[in-house]
């Protein structure tokens, strides 16, 4: 029995905007704290929302200006009504990327405060308010670029028409990653220069003004930018493989017709059962009690959701490609088709096991036990010079595996499927990713080492987007 995957997609992508808003609000059931935290805490989501206001702001203008243009162009070159098309396309992937934006910033601005407090009570009510806060920011990025997505494919039919949509997707992350982290690392120099320097306060000192702006750079920068940028990262990969998908069609049926469809959204089905496994392995590292170091829930619930996701990739690839599949292929036989649903299968699960294996790679490099980490903290006694060298050294070290294995993983999937399969298996990779991360402002050990862990997995996230 068919099913429309437009139908699927778009469900499970609104499936998962409502569970990261209901983790948003759930947040807020937890305590803030004392005075000098509720303080702190307003002092820095002001000046977020004021720094978010005024991007927005720019970025608005400037989308408005650049879809007039595309409008003009198309339609002195093409027509006007695909000029409309391609500049609503872009339009709307710009305010789905602010949007994703504005939710992570607002989910981080929440859960900082909550978290800071909750470690007063055990690290484990600590790393479960922290983790909340970054699913919310993973699930609402990945099923806001899945949604768009859908909807423009559902009401157009023309993936050329999707490219507006992530041309809007990169124009908003340019100005939020670039502009966020300017910010950013301008306050952090900034409050180091005053408060270390100058007045020898330590790090995050509420007696120095400036740390509040390096705080409010954290959670435009490293949330709001980040939240950005990984919407635009998840959006081209789509992309591309509906692209490869539609040449696929083309060469093989003239064109998109009945359910050779499936061609063109099967990376929008391997993204959204990955929203799935994302669900089950969110709940796994939020409710893990019993764990020595922090990372760990994030660990297990990385591997449980990397292992749905595994089982639900194979049932929709055998179900659409397989012997008795959806799609129809003149003259193959059902054992090639078998053999052709075995490849397809194959080169996911190379993706999603070369995106494990780059969190682990991650994980033994920048762990807060890790040899590594501690080789740079023994020799940044001898001052600022051996500690620069050793950092980048073990950060070029470091690149070495992660790229090997993605070389490795591309090898595979290209030979197994050529262009079309090494996008799924990619798609398959991004989708099994998800980054959690918190910006606690508490001097006090539970939350010192949660920053560590949160660096780390950062760290992590940015690994698996990469």
């Amino acid at each position: 029995m068919a099913f429309d995957p437009l139908l699927l997609t778009t469900s499970l992508a609104i499936a998962g905007v409502a569970v990261a808003i209901y983790l948003v609000y759930s947040i807020k059931r937890y305590p803030t704290g004392n005075e000098k935290m509720v303080a702190i805490w307003k002092a820095i989501r002001e000046g977020a929302n004021a720094y978010l206001k005024r991007q927005f702001r720019t970025i608005a203008i400037i989308a408005i200006i650049i879809a007039i243009v595309i409008v003009a162009a198309f339609g002195a070159t093409v027509n006007l009504t695909y000029g409309g098309e391609i500049a609503f396309s872009f339009l709307l992937g710009v305010a789905f990327s602010l949007f994703a934006a504005y939710i992570a910033m607002y989910s981080a601005t929440n859960s900082n405060v909550r978290s800071t407090a909750a470690a007063e009570k055990s690290t484990y009510e600590a790393l479960k308010v922290a983790t909340l806060g970054g699913g919310a920011l993973g699930l609402i990025v990945i099923s806001m670029s899945l949604l768009g997505l859908s909807i423009l494919y559902a009401a157009f039919g023309d993936p050329g028409v999707l490219a507006g949509f992530g041309f809007g997707a990169s124009l908003a992350a340019l100005f939020a990653q670039l502009g966020g982290g300017i910010f950013t690392k301008s306050a952090d120099v900034g409050a180091d220069l005053v408060g270390k320097v100058e007045e020898n306060f330590p790090e995050d000192d509420p007696r120095n003004p400036a740390a509040i702006a390096d705080n409010v750079g954290d959670n435009v920068g490293d949330e709001a930018g980040r939240g950005a940028d990984l919407f635009e990262s998840l959006t081209a990969e789509n992309l591309g493989g509906m692209i490869i998908g539609l040449i696929v069609s083309i060469i093989l049926f003239q064109g998109i017709s009945g359910n050779n469809v499936y061609y063109v959204t099967m990376p929008l089905i391997v993204r959204s059962l990955g929203i799935v496994a994302t669900f089950v392995g969110l709940a796994v590292a939020v409710y893990e009690k019993k764990f020595k170091n922090p990372i760990k829930p994030t660990r297990d619930g990385l591997l449980v959701a990397s292992l749905i996701a595994a089982i639900l990739l194979f049932i929709a690839t055998w179900y659409v490609f397989g012997p008795s599949g959806l799609t129809t292929l003149a003259g193959v036989t059902s054992a090639n088709r078998a053999l052709g649903a075995y490849a397809l299968y194959g080169c996911m699960i190379a993706g999603l096991v070369s995106g494990l294996l780059i969190v682990l790679y991650t994980e033994f490099y920048t762990g807060t036990e890790a040899e590594w980490v501690v080789t740079i903290a023994e020799r940044s006694k001898s001052g600022p010079a051996l500690t620069v060298t050793s950092g980048t050294a073990v950060g070029m070290i470091s690149s070495g595996l992660p790229v090997i294995t993605v070389a490795v993983a591309l090898l595979i999937s290209f030979g197994l499927g050529e262009q079309f399969a090494s996008l799924a298996g990619l798609n398959a990779f991004l989708g099994g990713v998800y980054g959690c991360r918190n910006c606690p402002h508490d001097g006090r050990s539970r939350p010192h080492s949660r920053q560590c862990r949160g660096h780390s997995r950062d760290v992590r996230g940015t690994a698996g987007d990469s």
